[in-house]
């Protein structure tokens, strides 16, 4: 008798995914029992309350829920599950500049709305553990618990759901907001009623998944590209100096510093 999580693994396809996802889901070490589905083709937060849905009529325990355009390491999956948190999400950048990590907290009682995007502490991090500056899927040896950080918004690029997480949020999960101010998707929609019913969310810092684009894979080495680039062009690195030493506190959710 196979022994083990009942997990879920779904994607949401608008369009048909890319091989390098395909090929990811195949090598994906599965702990337990495991079922795949995908649904599509649907507007994004259509398809994931779909899947969010079919997911919650079955016995799974656990649903990763993955984009079509996602690569994963093989042992994300059993990685994500260690941590035994009800809402964990893998460490993952946007496809498109301005290449960020989908890593945010808020900042109440600072006069202005959005959540900051954590890229200090993501580089930090990154330069902390060299073996995470690649373009492809990472997921490091040792479970260091000061990967695992805390954060009030985050994507849905890659991240684990116990079923609780969605019996206790309320319906819709997702739901597409034409909010050009504040560039906010269905994802933060998600996590907005997360927080507001008091679930912990996290990221693993040390869990890093892809974003397949054309033949190949961007990631954590793509991101610090684009910002070492960024800042040579604003002169930032001059006598040795960061001009954008101070994005951490100017980068929110469609309110940016203009230097970026």
């Amino acid at each position: 008798m196979v022994r083990g999580p009942r997990v879920c693994v779904g994607v949401v396809a608008v369009g048909p995914p890319t091989w390098s996802f395909v090929g990811s889901i195949v090598k994906l070490e599965k702990p337990g029992t495991w079922m795949w589905r995908r649904v599509g083709p649907l507007a994004v937060d259509v398809g994931r309350n779909r899947l969010c849905r079919e997911f919650l009529a079955s016995s799974d325990e656990w649903l990763l829920m993955v984009d079509a355009d996602a690569v994963l390491h093989p042992r994300t999956l059993k990685r994500l599950l260690q941590w035994d948190k009800p809402l964990v999400s893998a460490l993952a950048f946007s496809r498109y500049g301005p290449m960020f990590p989908t890593v945010y907290r808020g900042q109440p009682g600072d006069g202005r709305t959005g959540h900051i995007v954590q890229l200090q502490q993501v580089k930090d991090w990154l330069n902390e553990h060299p073996e995470m500056i690649s373009s492809e899927p990472v997921v490091l040896a040792e479970r260091d618990p000061a990967a695992l950080v805390r954060v009030d918004r985050s994507g849905c690029h890659c991240v684990l759901l116990h079923r609780t997480v969605l019996e206790t949020v309320g319906r819709p999960w997702f739901q597409m907001r034409e909010d050009f101010e504040t560039g906010a998707g269905e994802d933060f929609f998600f996590f907005a009623q997360v927080e507001a019913a008091g679930i912990p969310a996290y990221v693993d810092l040390g869990c890093m998944a892809g974003h397949a684009y054309g033949e190949r894979t961007l990631a954590a080495r793509d991101f610090l590209v684009w910002d070492y680039a960024s800042d040579y062009e604003v002169g930032g690195l001059e006598n040795g100096t960061d001009s954008r030493g101070d994005v951490a506190a100017e980068c929110r959710v469609g309110v940016c510093d203009e230097r970026q």
